[in-house]
């Protein structure tokens, strides 16, 4: 029987972390034969593999891929999906972890909402340096806004089909790379289709060094060009003239529309 989801973890360089995310998987409280992990490595070169095979020894619903060369998070997404056999996709990343009724939560929202193609939980912060958690609710799934900043937390949930039909992730982005997935996405879903789980299903761990932490330059740049592309093709041109944090800690980009309708 195929799984009716697969989880997708891409790895590279996690070795203090990926026993504790990989243990978190094996504790969900769903059936097993339900759902699917496919790690996928990025060319470690430290020793995530080698615990990656001893934290997974025996577990049939866990498959382990493994690459020489580094090639960066959104191909590996890619290269990790294609090895997948769930209707439906999933992401966790190699330093998080999932509360224990995550992907139980996350199939049943779909199940019940069966219109629905991307689905997002709510989420809590995990600060390594203090052991601070933070609640991050998100917000309810709003089509302009997305186009503003990136509330879409995880655990985010897709259809394969729709993955396909935008084209996966960027492999030409260094970062941001989920936001784009999701605004690709939102251009082509109807009302409905995008929407946001109401519960906390996911622990998103912020290191010092973490791209969370990071500048938002890349960002910036996926914006500049949904304006001038993508929502061109709906009539909408604009232009970014301001970003700024929000209290919450997000990057969000100001942008006006310009020449609306205008060839």
């Amino acid at each position: 029987m195929e799984p009716e989801i697969s989880v997708v973890v891409p790895t590279y360089n996690v070795e203090k972390y990926i026993s504790q995310t990989l243990q978190s998987v094996k504790d969900q409280t769903i059936n097993p034969s339900r759902y699917e992990v496919i790690i996928f490595d990025d060319g470690s070169t430290d020793n995530t593999n080698s615990i990656v095979q001893t934290t997974v020894k025996g577990v049939r619903n866990i498959k382990h891929y493994k690459r020489i060369e580094n090639k960066g998070s959104a191909i590996t997404r890619n290269d990790a999906i294609d090895q997948a056999q769930g209707k439906l996709i999933s992401l966790l990343d190699a330093d998080d972890l999932l509360e224990p009724q995550a992907i139980e939560s996350t199939l049943k929202f779909m199940n019940k909402n069966p219109g629905v193609k991307y689905s997002y939980s709510k989420h809590r912060r995990v600060y390594e340096k203090s052991g601070f958690i933070e609640d991050r609710p998100c917000q309810e799934y709003s089509f302009e806004d997305l186009f503003h900043y990136n509330f879409v937390g995880p655990i985010k949930c897709f259809t394969r089909e729709l993955h396909e039909e935008i084209g996966g992730f960027d492999p030409e982005l260094l970062d941001g790379e989920d936001w784009n997935h999701a605004l690709q996405a939102a251009l082509i879903l109807k009302d409905g289709q995008f929407k946001q789980n109401p519960e906390f299903l996911y622990n998103y761990k912020i290191r010092a060094n973490s791209i969370t932490t990071s500048k938002g330059s890349e960002r910036k740049k996926i914006i500049e060009k949904f304006l001038t592309e993508r929502l061109a093709e709906k009539g909408i041109f604009g232009e970014v003239y301001r970003s700024h944090k929000t209290d919450e800690g997000y990057n969000y980009y100001d942008w006006r529309i310009k020449n609306e309708g205008a060839k």
